[in-house]
């Protein structure tokens, strides 16, 4: 009977453990906050949450919460994903889309050189001379080398751009443009 409660409470405190699949992503200074279960966010920006067994609240600019993310942006703090800004996924988003071009240039190459490699094979074979000419077998082989070359770039390149999209749409600015009253009367504000 105690073995069977005990398996009981291991297999309880296991499926808990397992079932803190929330991040937290703090102000700038502190570290991400990953499997913990968020109980109730207030403040604009106070999270509070529970990790293991221990209760605690912090400050923090996003969340993610049941595979939904949540800007909790503040006034004056940029909103963050893994320590970097928009503007630093938006460059290498830019540097993978140029990789990824690249890649489909040199599988282009590849292809092109495979086709001239068919061609001069076949002028071989109608002459009849066909006496393994090293050009064909070198052609042949930067074909294949450059086609791997290619297709393994522009597949890394295209995942690494989807990937720094995504963060790029975590981290982008809000801007927003009210019409209200102010201190000095009735305007126009521009909010970001």
């Amino acid at each position: 009977m105690k073995t069977l409660v005990l398996l009981i409470t291991i297999l309880f405190y296991t499926l808990m453990s397992f079932a803190q699949t929330d991040i937290i992503y703090p102000t700038k200074n502190e570290k991400v906050i990953r499997r913990c279960k968020i109980i109730d966010v207030k403040n604009i920006n106070i999270v509070y949450y529970q990790k293991g067994s221990e209760t605690d609240s912090i400050e923090a600019i996003a969340i993610l919460r049941d595979n939904l993310f949540i800007s909790l942006k503040s006034k004056n703090q940029l909103l963050l994903y893994k320590n970097q800004d928009f503007n630093y996924y938006k460059k290498q988003y830019n540097r993978e889309l140029i990789n990824r071009k690249i890649g489909i240039g040199i599988t282009g190459l590849g292809l092109g050189m495979f086709a001239i490699g068919i061609i001069t094979l076949n002028n071989e074979n109608k002459n009849g001379s066909y006496d393994g000419n090293p050009t064909t077998v070198l052609i042949g082989i930067g074909a294949i080398i450059n086609t791997g070359i290619g297709i393994g770039l522009w597949t890394s390149a295209a995942t690494k751009a989807k990937r720094n999209k995504n963060a790029m749409e975590m981290t982008k600015p809000s801007l927003n443009l009210s019409l209200g009253i102010h201190k000095n009367g009735i305007g126009l504000a521009l909010n970001f």
